[in-house]
């Protein structure tokens, strides 16, 4: 008989850790991300989307590379980190300093933000009135919790520190690590990182398009899915 608690030492082992399949697959999983990344970056019609995938897809290769030629128990730990450099660091950082200035046409979700929270401060309110409702973007479709993060900027910061994507990706990064430290995950930073690592899930998180909405619903999934 094989009891739960050996099943899950087993899997968990360096051996297991390290299995070629499981080298494979990731192998695989990486030139997947890769190719997506590419593709954005090639073809996206908004230049955010594609300064995101340009970075991404880097980074994807480099991890490819990496779980490929080395064949170390640090291999996956390093490729690991070069996807989250590439795919979602490095893009953050470019787009709230040097690649501030980028169109933002298509990224609502800045845009609703910020005058939410501009709103908040001018007015007491984060939503404009009826009758000054004109199209898609006058519309406010989030809770007014969302309007914290656009208050940095509401209140006088400028770059990165009045970026709402700065607080949707720090808020992201220590909610998943929380949620992780309550269900007592194993390695907790291990798997935040893990599953930091979609490309689904970084496209959003960089851009700020669906910040903490449905696309954060799939990256809290994903968490609970490599926790468990």
């Amino acid at each position: 008989m094989v009891f739960a608690g050996t099943a899950d030492q087993t899997r968990n082992s360096p051996a297991a850790r390290h299995h070629p399949g499981q080298r494979a697959w990731r192998i695989a999983g990486y030139t997947v991300a890769a190719g997506f990344a590419a593709g954005v970056g090639a073809f996206a019609g908004q230049q955010v989307q594609a300064s995101w995938g340009r970075w991404a897809a880097g980074g994807y290769v480099l991890a490819a590379l990496i779980t490929l030629l080395w064949r170390h128990p640090a291999a996956r730990t390093t490729a690991t980190s070069a996807a989250l450099l590439g795919a979602v660091v490095a893009p953050l950082v470019w787009m709230v300093t040097g690649g501030r200035h980028m169109s933002t046409v298509g990224m609502g979700a800045l845009t609703v933000v910020t005058r939410a929270a501009r709103l908040l401060v001018e007015h007491g309110s984060p939503y404009l009135p009826k009758d000054q409702l004109t199209g898609p973007e006058s519309l406010n479709p989030y809770g007014p919790p969302l309007t914290i993060f656009g208050l940095p900027h509401a209140l006088g910061l400028d770059g990165w520190a009045g970026n709402p994507r700065t607080w949707f990706a720090l808020s992201a990064v220590v909610l998943g690590y929380l949620t992780l430290r309550y269900l007592r995950a194993e390695r907790p930073m291990w798997t935040l990182a893990s599953a930091f690592a979609s490309p689904i899930h970084d496209v959003q998180r960089c851009t700020g398009h669906n910040p903490l909405g449905r696309g954060q619903e799939r990256g809290t999934s994903d968490i609970l899915y490599v926790a468990g």
